[in-house]
């Protein structure tokens, strides 16, 4: 797939990735194509401003098992396994799942705290983004399969005494919710042992609640700008997304109808795992109150979950330097808000769970 997009604009000239007629023209097709991003409508194979998996080796010298695997509908992922190092063995694994448009090289920067902690470093990037195949993004739902399929990997890879944890940030963090529904409808088989070999602990860093383009308040900010005709076309396009979504996406309402964490309730599954809901007060993206809907929902149904807020933090750290030698002209996107959030996982993982938690 091409990292470009062509749209029908109503500029006829509006071509991305090609020369524009006019700076103003230029200026205007990128913020379209910006919107057209943050409504979930431009492509995931975009190129995003994050580490590369190559990147990261370079500068982190860690042992790295690149792995291919398939989802249930047999799309080809890409993986990467992170053992623990100094000849350190250990049965525990965790997942990572990255966001909507990035790719497995924003949780990198996580995977030393995680070594610290003692456990082995799962990260694979979601269908349709980074390395792996696929054609379309379902924001979450069809990912839960993804995220079962890295799982069952693991299973293959450690054995049957595994021990699972997982943290997803964004889209990989509402996807975690729609895991019981997916093992249900499509991998009875598999149901029973995930939830048999999670480890006890989930971090869902920054994730959504809904998604509704249509009425986000930044969205119609950034359209402020732009000519009227252009914003008329733009908000077509999104009400056209919202309303053809169930079909197009596969899902089983439109997108601006799915709650993930109602359909999470709905199974009554892992109520032995302790949900951790990490969220910065200033996420520009998914709202903080988000964060309070989800924990709400959770608590009156039963789990165990506790909110955290990253004070000050948004969606995501996007001044980092992942080589302070070698500055970028351009500083990268990452999950890793600042050393406070390093300090919150660290003493999340580090603390085993009760153990009445492990099956």
């Amino acid at each position: 797939m091409t990292s470009m997009m062509r749209i029908g604009s109503p500029y006829s000239a509006v071509h991305f990735g090609t020369k524009l007629q006019s700076p103003k023209e230029a200026n205007e097709a990128k913020l379209t194509t910006a919107i057209l991003r943050r409504a979930y409508l431009a492509s995931t194979k975009l190129p995003y401003a994050t580490i590369s998996m190559d990147e990261f080796k370079r500068l982190n010298p860690l042992k790295v098992e690149p792995f291919k695997f398939r989802n249930s509908a047999g799309t080809q992922l890409q993986g990467y396994l992170y053992p623990l190092p100094d000849g350190r063995k250990s049965n525990k694994v965790i997942v990572l799942g990255h966001g909507f448009s990035a790719h497995s090289g924003m949780m990198a920067p996580l995977i030393p705290l995680f070594h610290e902690v003692g456990y082995n470093v799962c990260l694979f990037d979601f269908n349709t983004h980074g390395k792996s195949d696929g054609r379309k993004s379902s924001i979450g739902y069809h990912e839960a399969d993804d995220i079962v399929s890295a799982m069952l990997e693991m299973k293959r890879i450690y054995g049957d005494d595994v021990r699972i944890a997982y943290a997803g940030h964004s889209m990989g963090g509402a996807a975690f919710f729609y895991i019981p529904e997916k093992l249900r409808n499509d991998r009875p088989e598999a149901a029973e042992w995930i939830e048999k070999h999670l480890d006890g602990k989930i971090v869902l860093d920054s994730t959504y609640d809904v998604i509704n383009p249509s009425t986000e308040t930044r969205l119609q900010e950034m359209m402020a700008p732009l000519p009227t005709r252009l914003q008329k076309w733009l908000m077509t396009r999104i009400k056209d997304f919202e309303q053809t979504s169930k079909t197009t996406m596969k899902l089983p309402a439109p997108i601006n109808e799915m709650h993930p964490v109602d359909e999470f309730v709905k199974e009554g599954k892992f109520k032995d795992q302790e949900i951790f809901i990490l969220h910065g007060t200033n996420d520009e993206r998914a709202p903080y109150s988000a964060a309070e809907t989800i924990r709400d929902t959770l608590a009156a149904n039963g789990y165990k979950v506790e909110l955290i807020p990253l004070e000050g933090a948004g969606h995501y750290r996007d001044d980092w330097q992942p080589d302070p030698a070698h500055p970028k002209k351009k500083p990268l996107k990452t999950v890793v808000r600042n050393d406070g959030h390093k300090e919150i996982l660290r003493n999340i993982f580090a603390a085993p769970p009760a153990a009445s938690e492990i099956g």
